[in-house]
């Protein structure tokens, strides 16, 4: 990420920020401990020979609500996990 002219703002969120794009990342192999979402299930996007998985709403929506359990998150950032749940909620198919 560095080398893309990212810089590291936090290191225990592995956040990194270039301009006013902020890049987040996680490991995969916790993703169904941490949310109860396989790796298998989370769709699969290709790019340029790149290969992404990419989750749904509903699957950020899980991912988002594991988050919002974390106080460490919810201490030092100021609870944006909240903000992304509402907005998820209101834009999901219920």
């Amino acid at each position: 990420m560095e080398e893309l002219g990212y810089i590291i703002t936090d290191v225990h969120e592995h956040e990194f920020k270039k301009d006013l794009i902020c890049v987040q990342y996680g490991t995969i192999n916790s993703l169904f401990d941490f949310a109860g979402i396989h790796e298998s299930d989370i769709q699969i996007v290709a790019c340029d020979e790149i290969k992404f998985r990419v989750p749904s709403l509903n699957q950020f929506l899980d991912i988002y609500n594991a988050s919002s359990k974390d106080s460490y998150r919810n201490n030092n950032n100021n609870y944006k996990d909240f903000k992304k749940i509402e907005w998820l909620n209101a834009h999901i198919l219920k």
